[in-house]
């Protein structure tokens, strides 16, 4: 019974050993916080992107408008200088053009100067966001790629455990298997504890009868834990 017992413990301590990485693996952390940070930091450049582009369509559009406002007002103001016009009322007309024309190419000489501070502050904006974008890319980087190693070493460790599990399993007689499984569904997944050396249950830590310590130290028969109900075996006698 004691070399029965002492490969169902080998097997015990496979199982915790795969639940425990199990639980590591479904910790760790790919990155959320770091992603999170990295969509709002690229939100955020998006936007100033979009307002720098804007800007800057904007500034264009207007230096061209008084490009060609200007280029209306010169040539209005050749014809109306020049001579060839001499009717009054188309003078006048003219004239009056002129005046509208320098009115507009005014008020663009404004929206130019305001579309140009603008500019500056949204050209700032997008340098100061960028920088953030790549600091936060570059962090979400790191953490990605050390959560792969990580993830690749436990993946690997798994496997060897998943090895070394079906060699174990071979040495389990199949009635001992089905009571083992039967128990660890029931008990967290420990079906045999070892025995402590204050004479305790290493599953539930409650003290055991000093007869059933004795049985289980001889290991000649299947011993249960009283409080618990796991299977006991002294592992300092293998």
């Amino acid at each position: 019974m004691k070399e029965k017992l002492a490969a169902l413990y080998t097997l015990q301590q496979l199982d915790s050993a795969l639940d425990a990485l199990k639980k590591q693996y479904a910790a760790l952390d790919p990155g959320r916080a770091e992603e999170q940070m990295y969509r709002e930091a690229k939100a955020a450049h998006d936007e100033s992107d979009t307002d720098l582009h804007e800007t800057t369509t904007a500034l264009r559009d207007a230096e061209l408008e008084q490009k060609t406002v200007e280029a209306k007002r010169a040539d209005f103001e050749k014809k109306l200088y020049g001579g060839s016009i001499r009717v009054p009322k188309e003078l006048q007309a003219m004239q009056e053009e002129v005046e509208m024309l320098g009115r507009q190419r005014g008020k663009l000489d404004e929206k130019i100067l305001t579309l140009m501070d603008a500019l500056e502050g949204t050209r700032a904006r997008e340098a100061e966001t960028r920088q953030t974008l790549a600091g936060a890319e570059e962090t979400l980087r790191a953490v990605r790629a050390g959560y792969k190693q990580k993830a690749e070493q436990m993946q690997a460790q798994a496997r060897e455990l998943a090895a070394q599990r079906k060699q174990a399993l071979d040495a389990v007689a199949p009635d001992l298997l089905r009571r083992y499984e039967s128990l660890r569904a029931a008990k967290g997944g420990v079906a045999i504890a070892p025995l402590e050396d204050n004479n305790a249950c290493g599953g539930c830590k409650m003290g055991l009868p000093s007869q059933l310590v004795q049985r289980v130290r001889a290991g000649a028969t299947l011993e249960f834990c009283d409080n618990c109900g796991r299977i006991l075996f002294d592992a300092r006698s293998e």
